[in-house]
């Protein structure tokens, strides 16, 4: 009987069979039910370990998120943490933003008020009173500015020739009854209190861009605790205040928000060991550093685009249009530029080599991160107009909503994706001209 010898694979098809299975698998996309950044990171063993592990044993990710990367759940995280501070950012606008005035035009009016207070020695307690801070205003309604001081700074600056009109009336004189009035009501009006020329030159920065209505800019000295030292209010603060106040309130909705969504994937399971523990304090960290960043740089983008664009704007649709449309064209901007700037670390490496498609992802990331700040603004500013008593809280609220139903929407309709390769087929096709 004749017995075929059988042989063993030799050690060269073994090695060869062994590289194959190993470009394979570091060839491939991760799976649904491992993390990405994980899968990126893994070698092939572990990601044969990873392959074929139960899905319950694989580290905690958001739901139905179509990929994960270097932001623990950026998919969920970034359009939700942007959306919200977008919508909380609107609804303080609407709440420190006089009606009618522009972003620009505002810090304009806060510059010189505040210059010309300090030049008297009258303080930097300055408020916008009316209607104006109070949202009722009519097109045609005075911009009411007050700068208010002690009642002893009050006595002081009546009495002064230098500063006040009224220091030494003519007994039974009119300007005696004017004093005698002012004293009774706390207030110095503009003429009086040597003001005219500061509120004409905050009125020849205004009212030439709203030539439609005569308004009028009425700037006075208001003493503290007195019948004209009433609400409506509304503070009129320095350039830095205003980042700084934005800044905060950036960092405050996105760490909440992150916070959050980490705390919620953690406790899945019912509890939260220590490391979970400790991610969501970082997820925390990154939020609150996304979410200052983005408030910080769409206030410089707002004013960015009432320059280039608000007079035109103005001219064509209104001033609500002005108003409405550079705002949301900020929020958008400053959507686009965050989701780019932690799109490139996400795929840091295939751009260190140049990869098309890295770079696709990224400009896909920028559309649809600016397009979820921009809904959220666009819903936090409803939502402000529709409830003029609404707070940031639920600002930030709505447009969490929005911006995360944004992302998703676009998402699904393949817009990242179409957006991507054309840019991919682009930068191919330039690198093809030389070649």
């Amino acid at each position: 009987m004749r017995i075929e010898s059988r042989h063993s694979p030799s050690g060269s098809q073994s090695r060869s069979t062994a590289s194959s299975k190993t470009q394979n698998i570091m060839s491939q996309p991760a799976p649904a039910h491992v993390d990405t950044l994980r899968w990126k990171l893994a070698n092939a063993q572990e990601r044969e370990e990873l392959l074929y592990a139960k899905p319950d044993r694989q580290p905690k990710s958001p739901p139905d998120l179509p990929k994960e990367g270097a932001w623990h759940g950026e998919m969920a995280h970034r359009p939700a943490t942007l959306g919200a501070v977008a919508g909380a950012r609107a609804v303080d606008r609407l709440n420190t933003t006089p009606q009618g005035l522009t972003d620009r035009q505002f810090d304009s009016v806060a510059r010189t008020v505040r210059e010309t207070a300090q030049q008297r020695g009258l303080g930097n307690d300055i408020v916008v009173q009316g209607s104006r801070a109070g949202r009722t205003a009519s097109p045609t309604s005075d911009i009411d500015l007050g700068i208010r001081v002690s009642p002893e700074r009050f006595q002081s600056f009546i009495n002064d020739p230098g500063q006040s009109k009224l220091a030494s009336p003519n007994p039974g004189s009119a300007r005696e009854r004017t004093r005698q009035w002012a004293m009774d009501n706390g207030l110095i009006q503009a003429g009086e209190a040597r003001l005219s020329s500061t509120a004409k030159t905050i009125g020849s920065d205004i009212l030439p861009a709203q030539a439609e209505v005569g308004k009028r800019v009425d700037l006075s000295v208001v003493r503290r605790g007195g019948p004209f030292d009433s609400s409506p209010t509304m503070d009129v603060p320095s350039a830095r205040s205003a980042n700084a106040r934005a800044g905060g309130q950036g960092a405050l909705v996105g760490g909440a928000v992150d916070g959050a969504f980490s705390a919620v994937h953690a406790l899945r399971d019912g509890h939260m060991t220590s490391a979970e523990a400790r991610d969501v304090l970082a997820d925390s960290a990154r939020g609150a550093v996304v979410g200052g960043t983005y408030a910080v740089t769409e206030q410089g983008l707002v004013r960015a685009a009432d320059r280039v664009a608000g007079s035109a704007i103005e001219r064509s649709l209104g001033t609500g249009a002005r108003i409405a449309g550079t705002r949301l064209a900020g929020a958008g901007a400053a959507g686009a530029v965050i989701s780019a700037g932690m799109s490139v670390y996400e795929n840091r490496d295939g751009l260190a080599r140049g990869d098309s498609k890295a770079i696709g992802d990224v400009a896909g990331d920028v559309v649809v991160g600016g397009g979820s700040a921009l809904a959220g603004a666009a819903a936090g500013a409803a939502i402000g107009s529709a409830v003029p008593v609404v707070g940031t809280v639920v600002g930030a609220g709505v447009g969490l909503v929005a911006g995360y139903l944004t992302d998703q929407a676009l998402r699904a309709g393949g817009v990242d994706r179409m957006i991507g390769n054309a840019v991919s087929w682009a930068v191919d096709s330039i690198k093809g001209w030389f070649r």
